[in-house]
Order: structure tokens, then sequence, then C-alpha cells
């Protein structure tokens, strides 16, 4: 096991991030809530509709189906099964490539370099950043008024580890 020797955050610590265990996949979220980084077709920024008047539904960032070696984080993930997914796709594959997007990026390299700190980790860690289109749809609550769907943009990492490989001689 990769983290026998390391000592996990526990749910009595309130220092440490929270241990949750309710994690959604396909839940690529993360990004602040109140994020105001909506822009029109001139590049111009908008402002967030009134929301006495409306409903913001956040559409699933556009992303590849992903790899058996993916691993997606977001600010709901439990950080313990993460590391233990990390973990088993290292043994498995021999590689793991963290994503996480907007708020849950912290967290992303937090267990990037937590995994990286293990003798059978390659430590040459790969990051990439990249911006990501985010959809939101603002549905009517009153009648009478249009539907709004506005673009925002946040930022994205993806980090990729190795199992350490040892030549014999």
């Amino acid at each position: 096991n990769y983290f026998e020797h390391m000592e996990l955050p526990s749910k009595d610590n309130k220092d440490q991030d929270s241990v949750d265990i309710d994690v959604d996949i396909d839940d690529f979220g993360g990004f602040e809530e109140g994020s105001d980084l909506d822009f029109n077709e001139e590049g111009e920024r908008q402002e967030e509709p009134d929301p006495l008047l409306y409903q913001r539904i956040k559409r699933v960032p556009v992303r590849d189906r992903g790899k058996d070696t993916d691993l997606f984080v977001s600010r709901k993930s439990s950080y313990v099964l993460l590391l233990k997914r990390a973990q088993k796709s290292l043994d498995t594959y021999g590689e793991v490539t963290i994503h996480g997007l907007g708020a849950a990026v912290r967290l992303a390299v937090k267990i990037a370099l937590l995994l990286a700190e293990h003798p059978a980790v390659d430590p040459n860690i790969s990051p990439s950043t990249s911006t990501v289109l985010l959809v939101d749809d603002y549905i009517p609550i009153v009648e009478d008024i249009p539907p709004i769907t506005l673009k925002r943009y946040n930022s994205a990492i993806h980090i990729h580890l190795k199992k350490r490989i040892v030549h014999l001689k």
C-alpha cells in the first residue's frame, strides 16, 4: 500500500480538508459559486441575470470519455477515496492522470504531490493546464421572459504520474 507510512486527514482534524465520502466522478464541477466570468459574442463581460427571475442550471463540461487511468477531482470528492483510486490505477496500469477544474485544482495538485512522494512513483510529474468553456442556462422563474444561455471560462489542470521503472542488472 502506497500510503501506509503517510498520515491521512481524519474527520476529527479541523485543519485538514474534509473527508467526505460523497463522490460523483461525472461531476467535473469545482468552480466557485458566483463566478461571473460570462462573455457575450463581442467578448464583453456580461452580468449574471437576476436570481429572483432566473434559476441557473450549470451544464456538465464537455470532456472526453476518459481512460481507466483518468481520475477526475471535484470539490465534493473524498480525499482518501481519490488516493485509493490513484493507487489502484498505478498498480494496475502503471500510470494515472489527475484532472482538476476550478476550485478542485488545489486538491488535484495536493493528491499528485502526495503520490509523487512515494518511492514507487516516478517523481517527474507532468502537469499541464488548460482553459475550459463552461455553459450556464438560466431558466425563467416568472412567465413572459426568455431563457438565457451564458458562457464562461475556468482553469483546469491535468497531472500525469507514472510508476517508477526499476532496472535490475
